[in-house]
This record gives C-alpha cells, structure tokens and sequence, in this order.
C-alpha cells in the first residue's frame, strides 16, 4: 500500500475559491486544527468508557491507554456490537454537536454552494489493532446512499491517530470517474471497488481537531492499524439543501 501525503487546506491560508477549486480537482480537503482539539478529546473519552462496558478494552491500562483487552474483535459492521455502539454513542450531546460545528459547516456551505443539510448518515467506528475483518475496504460511499449522489462526508479521529493506528486514506481525484463497480459485499462488511496494488493513497498522521472532508465518489479506506491501541472516529453526511445548488464534482 503506497501511502503519499494528504494536501493540506487551511481557512486562513485559503479562500472559498481556492477551496472549492482544490475540493473539485481532489475530491477532498484536509483541515488540520479545524475543529476545537479539546471537545473532540472529551468526546473520544466518552467513546472509551463505552468501549470498555462493551467489553473491548484490558482493564490493567488506564482508560486512555486505549489498549484492547486480549483476544478482543471489535465490532464488524452491522454487527451486534457495532449496532450498540451507535445506540450509545450517537444520542451523546457531544458528538451531535460535532456534526453542527460551525467551522465544519461553513466550509460545507461553501462546497455544497449553501447551508448544507444534515440527516444522511451519521457513524462512530472502532478499530481494534490487527483486526482485518474491521478494515474497510476501498469503497465510495456513493455506492450506498444512491438517492443522494452529491453529499460530502466529514471523517474525523478522536483522538491522535498516528499512520500506524489506522486512518482513512484517499484516492485523490477518483470522484472524477464517476460511481465504480462494487464487489464482495458480505454480512458484517462492506462490498468494495478493485484497485491496483500500486494504488497510490494519500494519508497522514491525524490529531483530535482535525477533518478530512471528501465528495461520495471519492474512493477511500481505512489503513490497518498495527499499532497497540483502539483507533476512534467519527464520520456525518452532508447533502446540499437546494436540489439547484452547484454541488462540486
């Protein structure tokens, strides 16, 4: 897996326009910092304490060790552990006030050429370490929410997730080719899109505040995690409010 450098955007360093045009040549924006780090830490405290009663971390560590208990598989999508965790989770007043952050969404406005609408799906997922069942294949999330082909989703950690740990990673540019042909669905998984093995991702070391934004074409995955600790994240869809706005591509 050849990894590259994420591009990095910045609010200060870049206008709308400079955004919008680097949002439609990649089919993504990263935004360091762009998000309060302290809120998404407290909120990724509140994800560990449930990860514990849901029985995937070794009670020896401290909580935020994040270290998994041994033997411990984390909960395949849609499976019941899976389903539990966003009964949990979601209700939480601080992870739905993440998904209405207001630098998060102005940024939207600018990309969905509006305030952008929210409702389209909203997920915290958990990657244990050396969990490959748990990995999330190359995939666009447009395959899945085909009613609504011209959202963005925000992908954020909850806590400083260094390569090793497992972050997303992109395919810069592949919304431009359109929804692909999606094979291997399974229960507890997800189908996924073939890619070369000299594919070339484009990742990076995250920290709690930032955000990745990417188009629902944009084909994308999640790196192992080969590290020794429970990797955190939260992902919100976000479609354009008018069915007229100039949505980037």
């Amino acid at each position: 897996m050849t990894i590259l450098p994420l591009t990095v955007s910045s609010l200060a360093g870049d206008g709308p326009q400079s955004l919008r045009r680097r949002a439609a040549r990649d089919g993504y924006l990263y935004l360091p910092g762009l998000v309060e780090r302290p809120a998404v830490q407290a909120l990724g405290r509140q994800v560990l304490e449930h990860c514990a009663e849901l029985g995937w971390l070794d009670p020896t560590w401290p909580l935020t060790a994040a270290r998994p208990r041994p033997g411990a598989r984390g909960p395949g999508y849609q499976g019941p552990g899976f389903t539990e965790l966003q009964r949990r989770v979601q209700v939480l007043e601080a992870f739905q006030a993440l998904g209405r952050e207001p630098a998060l969404l102005g940024v939207l406005d600018w990309l969905l050429d509006g305030p952008p609408r929210q409702g389209l799906g909203s997920l915290c997922r958990v990657l244990l370490p050396d969990d490959p069942l748990a990995i999330t294949p190359a995939h666009q999330d447009g395959y899945y929410l085909r009613r609504e082909p011209r959202f963005w989703i925000a992908w954020l950690p909850l806590s400083d997730c260094a390569l090793e740990q497992g972050p997303l990673a992109l395919l810069p540019g592949s919304h431009r080719g359109g929804l692909r042909r999606h094979d291997g669905d399974r229960a507890g998984a997800t189908a996924g899109v073939v890619v070369s093995a000299d594919t070339r991702w484009a990742a990076a070391d995250l920290r709690a505040g930032d955000v990745l934004l990417f188009h629902a074409l944009t084909v994308h995955r999640s790196c192992p995690n080969r590290s020794r600790r429970l990797r955190l994240s939260a992902d919100f869809r976000y479609g354009p409010v008018r069915a007229d706005a100039l949505v980037l591509r």
